[in-house]
């Protein structure tokens, strides 16, 4: 059963994702991005990353488990193969899920758990909003937990090695995890190891690795000013004034919102199990951080966290059957997994509608129009274009997105601002402008759809 679910979800998501793409849903940040680097990984080379303007991807987070996906564009050299293998990853961290609660709750108790965790509006969130490094950490967390609740060392370590590499901070979630074996399971040589070598890791990227890649530069992400300037003026403040770290945390209302949307799918259950401390790290960086965005129950941020409310979820449910034998414990664990389940589909598709935005997409019409005219470019051509055209042209070593590269590139593609991402329609028909006064001419349109323009 838990392989037909992993297949319906991987096809859902799959459709999602290639649906929003290919009606110009899709951006610069973050498919336009990852799609260059891993196309560059696929012909074995570490390119400028034109698209972010950084010279070593590397070196803004660091990800290289990323170069193991790049064998797919051998397969199908093209973006939307980037998009199917996150799909992949995303429902794949559901299986371990059912696995433990199958062996804990039961059959259909576990069908119904993998199911709630498929229909978690952060994982739908996740797969809405382009491509991220995060998809791989899904999986990698979720059979990193079912091996710490099995007690599964040899596959503990391989699942935090791929945590790891697949962005600094998820080893943050491994120390965490180390700290759930050393409380609540009182193994204290694999936990410590583990909180160890993770708390290790992440200094050593975020100090060392990172700002060599950088030229010196130091560590771009930190977003918590409000505790301090550096990770070590953050942990000084909290050991001095711990209440500010509530009260950080609740404001604005914001954040108390996102709590909700976050713990009620799962009907506050996992507030009931010790394996929400692996939660810990995971709410902090959203509830601390300075930026909007890790407020929101946009993007990509709840793609992790989905793995350890589950977990937590399970164990509860578990612990309730225990606690109580002398109930009849064969319905509480399928009436408290259906319960799970009608609450993540009323938060998911009533309350928080991750899947709104493809209300407004293009129509296929429009897409394949705008599609059209982007087939006059040349693969080899260097580009500069909107955000929301980038994805669609990536697969060269020279993609900008406007208004960088005008007068530097030998084409031109303009489209559709991107809502709250890029420039607005004045600023378009500015670059427009801008790019006929350097010399460019117009060699493809439909409308105000799209204008393609080479010099």
């Amino acid at each position: 059963m838990w392989a037909a679910l992993f297949l319906i979800g991987a096809a859902a998501y799959s459709a999602i994702a290639i649906f929003r793409h290919d009606r110009f849903g899709s951006a610069a940040f973050d498919l336009g991005v990852y799609d260059q680097q891993i196309w560059g990984y696929s012909h074995f080379r570490l390119l400028y990353n034109s698209v972010s303007l950084i010279p070593n991807l590397l070196g803004d987070h660091f990800h290289p488990i990323l170069m193991v996906l790049a064998p797919i564009y051998w397969i199908w050299n093209d973006v939307r193969s980037l998009l199917i293998a996150q799909a992949l990853l995303l429902a794949l961290g559901s299986v371990p899920i059912f696995w433990w609660a199958r062996q804990r709750l039961g059959l259909w108790p576990a069908a119904l758990l993998q199911g709630a965790f498929l229909v978690f509006w952060g994982i739908l969130a996740g797969d809405v909003f382009d491509f991220h490094q995060l998809a791989v950490a899904v999986p990698a967390v979720s059979f990193a937990l079912y091996a710490a609740v099995t007690r599964n060392n040899l596959l503990l370590w391989p699942a935090a090695a791929v945590g790891m590499l697949s962005k600094e901070d998820v080893s943050l979630t491994f120390l965490f995890i180390g700290i759930y074996l050393i409380v609540a399971q009182r193994r204290w040589r694999v936990g410590l190891v583990l909180a160890a070598v993770s708390a290790v890791y992440f200094w050593v990227v975020i100090k060392i690795v990172i700002p060599a890649i950088r030229g010196g530069a130091a560590y771009g992400h930190w977003t918590y000013t409000a505790l301090g300037a550096t990770p070590e003026a953050a942990i000084k403040h909290l050991l001095l004034r711990p209440w500010d770290a509530i009260l950080v945390a609740i404001r604005p209302f914001r954040k108390i919102e996102l709590l909700g949307a976050l713990l009620i799918p799962w009907l506050l259950l996992p507030l009931l199990s010790p394996i929400f401390i692996v939660a810990i790290p995971l709410i902090a960086e959203r509830v601390w951080s300075d930026s909007p965005e890790f407020w929101s129950t946009h993007y990509h941020y709840s793609m992790v966290i989905a793995t350890v409310l589950a977990f937590g979820t399970v164990d509860t449910i578990g612990r309730m059957q225990d606690r109580w034998p002398r109930l009849q414990t064969r319905r509480l664990a399928p009436a408290a997994a259906a319960a799970v389940l009608a609450a993540g589909l009323l938060v998911t598709f009533a309350a928080v509608r991750p899947l709104s935005e493809l209300s407004h997409e293009l129509t296929g019409g429009q897409a394949a129009a705008m599609q059209s005219c982007l087939t006059v470019i040349p693969a080899d051509a260097s580009v500069t274009a909107t955000s929301l055209l980038v994805p669609h042209l990536t697969h060269r070593t020279d993609i900008f997105v406007l208004p960088y590269g005008i007068g530097r590139t030998t084409w031109v593609a303009v489209g559709p601002p991107n809502p709250g991402f890029g420039p607005s329609d004045i600023a378009v028909q500015a670059y427009i402008d801008q790019a006929r006064a350097a010399g460019y001419q117009v060699r493809c349109s439909s409308g105000r759809l799209i204008m393609v323009l080479s010099r």
